[in-house]
């Protein structure tokens, strides 16, 4: 089953391998959501670095006409 927080999952080249993007509520759910990953694959995730935005007002991937 998908997390229903995750948001997209890109395929990256140099420092990562992959990168998964997450709307969460709060820093303690984003933890919990990694710990279970690490749980889940324990052998795959090597270490992860993450980034947290408190605010996310707009989300513009194409211009408007």
């Amino acid at each position: 089953m998908m997390n229903p927080h995750l948001f997209a999952v890109n395929k990256t080249a140099g420092y990562a391998d992959l990168e998964l993007d997450f709307f969460v509520d709060n820093i303690g759910q984003l933890l919990q959501i990694m710990k279970d990953l690490n749980v889940k694959f324990p052998n795959t995730i090597k270490n992860y670095t993450y980034f947290y935005e408190s605010e996310f007002h707009k989300l513009k991937y194409i211009p408007e006409e």
